[in-house]
């Protein structure tokens, strides 16, 4: 089943809905810990889950044709006893060049207007489980807004499950070019949740710090990076051994804290937010994994002061 989303009359994202019931799941060789039913991009999900998402990020002011057996291996739709016919629809609606606007357009602002934003990430960064207009990416956008700062609606590039080095094959994948006024990356619970090792996510991360600088036209002061919040605490992690996810998780953002700051990044850290959720369940989304959208206002509200005071050129008011 394609989902198509228009408005003003372009497509807005294309996803891909697949009901996991009908075939069988494909695993990465180093994810022998997760549970069997993962997709595999598997930032932890439900295992009664029934249907497995994939996101085709906004893609403004391009038109290009797209390499369709690339970017369906790249997704890991071939290969997967796909129906004929809805292997040639999915085709039909991959190869029409694009032209589309970014995020969800959910400001009256013309999109001529304002700064632009591009989000990378994860799960957090698309909102998993939550309204489309509670992602936080958004919701900074509208709080900057409130303001006084013009930033326009966000473009993303982000699914759910995405380490590092998936994220760096997403953005090359994309075609993204250009700059933009503001660059937000917030990746690496899924490198955590599957084991791999730090130091390879040390060296993902620098890459993806060099790649959020180039579109923001090198300027530190345009790039924020976000902590890795603690799903430790969720419902979900109940029967795991939560101290030790909370220590792993540590680790991790002191990396990314670490060569954030050596590169001049600001560094916000989110994950003391996140571990309110053990004793506020109106912070945990439905699928009692992800934070829900009072959990994303809460690092907005924490972080959208000294991000207006960056992009106003005024950092030592942070």
């Amino acid at each position: 089943m394609i989902i198509l989303q228009r408005f003003t009359g372009y497509f807005a994202d294309v996803g891909i809905i697949r009901n996991e019931k009908r075939r069988g799941l494909r695993m990465d060789s180093s994810a022998q810990s997760m549970p069997i039913r993962q997709p595999r991009f598997e930032f932890p999900v439900r295992e009664s889950a029934e249907t497995e998402v994939i996101y085709f990020p906004p893609h403004p002011d391009i038109h290009r044709r797209i390499d369709i057996p690339q970017l369906l291996n790249y997704h890991g739709i071939m290969g997967m006893n796909q129906s004929p016919v809805r292997t040639l629809l999915l085709c039909c609606v991959l190869v029409l060049p694009l032209s589309i606007t970014g995020g969800e357009n959910m400001s009256a602002m013309p999109e001529s207007e304002g700064i632009t934003y591009l989000a990378l990430g994860d799960s957090y960064t698309i909102g998993e489980k939550v309204d489309q207009s509670h992602r936080w990416p958004v919701l900074l956008s509208e709080k900057l807004n409130s303001l006084g700062l013009p930033l326009r609606s966000p473009e993303i590039i982000a699914v759910t499950g995405w380490t590092t080095d998936e994220l760096l094959a997403g953005v090359e994948a994309s075609g993204k070019k250009g700059t933009y006024g503001l660059v937000s990356l917030l990746i690496g619970v899924n490198n955590q949740y599957r084991g791999r090792p730090i130091d390879e996510f040390r060296r993902d991360f620098r890459k993806l710090l060099r790649v959020s600088l180039r579109f923001a036209g090198d300027s530190q002061t345009r790039v924020i990076v976000l902590s890795i919040p603690d799903w430790g605490v969720m419902p979900f992690a109940e029967s795991r051994d939560r101290q030790k996810i909370a220590g792993e998780i540590d680790r991790f953002n002191e990396v990314k804290r670490e060569e954030t700051e050596k590169m001049g990044i600001r560094f916000f850290d989110v994950t003391g937010i996140s571990r309110a959720a053990s004793a506020d369940s109106s912070l945990i989304a439905s699928d009692g994994l992800h934070p829900s959208g009072a959990m994303y206002r809460l690092w907005v509200d924490q972080i959208a002061g000294d991000v207006l005071a960056l992009l106003n050129g005024r950092p030592d008011e942070q």
